[in-house]
């Protein structure tokens, strides 16, 4: 069925139960009808090259279903829902006066994002698994980044466009998978705001590498509860305007605090 040019699904197709191959590519579909879900035979289903506005959840029933990209048909769903006019409905000055979108417990970043390019400020809390794409170079005016609670991978042209962009980086994290890797090499970086349980040893809990890199660095903000000053953050504390440990209580050892000064 595929290059056609149809609108509508063919309704004497949902009538074809052992249907395994299904290709709508190259047509004009907007609508994908609930009832698709009788397919139980489904293995392949495409629609690339479609206007597809929304995919029924009904899909996800054909449990044979094999080819497509259940993540592809999701992000679908994901952009219908966060169009970028709704993102811009959500935004906010925040406390740095910078234009702010806060998205939460989301299944994935919506593509609309990256057209809202009056955007300053990105405030992410527990969204998982999902990647930063290129496409956030669209967004030049991007200075801050919060991540609450979020395991993200991330483009190569995504860490270039902050290496070089982002200011400020909030980061909340349970576990090292939360704590972003690339956040290092971000040497304009100048507030770093972390919270979550940090170790001088390595064996433990989860550790800093160097900050060394972050050059324009003149914030730091810590809240954990190690027992040492970690050795990265004395490789900045030299050029630091502003430096704040809140440590929840645990006490540190006064010999580690004179590598400060």
């Amino acid at each position: 069925v595929f290059h056609n040019k149809i609108e509508i699904l063919p309704s004497h197709l949902l009538l074809c139960n052992k249907l395994r191959y299904l290709d709508l590519s190259n047509n004009d579909i907007r609508f994908i009808p609930p009832e698709i879900g009788v397919l139980q035979s489904l293995q392949y289903f495409s629609v690339s090259c479609n206007k597809i506005e929304n995919i029924p959840d009904e899909l996800f029933f054909c449990k044979k279903l094999q080819t497509v990209s259940e993540n592809k048909l999701k992000q679908l769903n994901l952009n219908h829902e966060w169009t970028a006019d709704k993102l811009r409905q959500k935004l906010q000055t925040n406390s740095n006066n910078r234009l702010e979108l806060q998205l939460f417990m989301l299944s994935g970043l919506p593509d609309t994002i990256f057209e809202v390019t009056e955007l300053q400020s990105l405030k992410l809390e527990i969204i998982n698994n999902v990647t930063i794409p290129a496409a956030i170079v669209q967004l030049e005016d991007l200075q801050e980044l919060s991540l609450y609670q979020c395991s993200l991978k991330i483009h190569s042209a995504a860490t270039a466009f902050l290496k070089e962009n982002l200011k400020v980086l909030r980061v909340k994290f349970d576990d090292g998978r939360e704590l972003p890797q690339w956040m290092y090499v971000l040497r304009n970086l100048e507030e770093l705001h972390l919270i979550g349980s940090l170790s001088s040893d390595a064996s433990k809990n989860v550790t800093l590498d160097s900050l060394r890199e972050l050059k324009a660095l003149k914030s730091l903000t810590l809240k954990s509860n190690f027992t040492k000053i970690p050795q990265s953050i004395v490789d900045v504390a030299s050029h630091l305007q502003r430096l704040c440990i809140c440590n929840d209580g645990t006490k540190l050892e006064n010999s580690s605090c004179k590598h400060l000064y």
